[in-house]
């Protein structure tokens, strides 16, 4: 699990400023950032970073998540990749990499998985990068957002769990259980099992793995 406190710093607008232009850089000094905790949203922190926003009628706010993780000697390998997944970050997000782009997501409230494999350092701390906005990504219809944005407070930041995890190159991709009842209180259960494997190379992305 990455739960737990990230530094965090939230701002007005899509852009990130020239004051902060240098924060994928692993040496960027996040002493006066908010420390908060993952999951959590950026309108109920003590301090709120932003105001609360009722519905779709959100105002544009940029939020810039960054933390550290040891690589782990069982990722060892060339036939382990670690995995990265969100369960849910409103509304849109990008995933850095020790200043390198992973990918993008931009629904809310479903689950994306990123194969990092290689992006990752074994000799030294990685850096973990997130910018979360408040808009849909640029490569989605601008309206995206209102799916997500319904007769309710709509809270930003990264909503729910960050978590790591490795696979072997081959894996277990789905379970699917088939069940029909027969006379005689009997019944047929099938099931069917898929497997699933990486391609040399792969990054997994937008909506994870497939």
């Amino acid at each position: 699990s990455l739960n737990g406190t990230w530094p965090l710093q939230v701002f007005a607008g899509m852009h990130v400023p020239d004051s902060l232009k240098d924060w994928l850089s692993y040496g960027f000094n996040t002493d006066n950032w908010q420390q908060v905790q993952v999951p959590g949203n950026w309108e109920t922190v003590i301090n709120k970073l932003k105001p609360p926003e009722y519905g779709s009628n959100l105002s544009a706010y940029t939020g810039l998540y960054r933390r550290t993780f040891n690589y782990n000697p069982i990722w060892e390998g060339t036939n382990r990749h670690v995995i990265l997944r969100f369960d849910g970050v409103n509304f849109s997000y990008t995933v850095f990499i020790n200043g390198q782009k992973v990918g993008s997501c931009g629904s809310s409230f479903n689950m994306a998985q990123f194969d990092i494999t290689p992006y990752l350092i074994k000799d030294h701390k990685n850096l973990l990068c997130i910018q979360v906005t408040t808009r849909s990504l640029a490569t989605q219809p601008k309206i995206t957002r209102q799916f997500d944005t319904n007769d309710h407070w709509s809270l930003s930041g990264i909503s729910r769990d960050v978590t790591l995890y490795t696979l072997a190159n081959s894996y277990l991709k789905d379970i699917k259980f088939t069940t029909e009842v027969l006379k005689n209180d009997q019944a047929r259960i099938a099931l069917n099992i898929s497997l699933g494997s990486f391609n040399n190379g792969q990054k997994i992305g937008n909506g994870g793995l497939r």
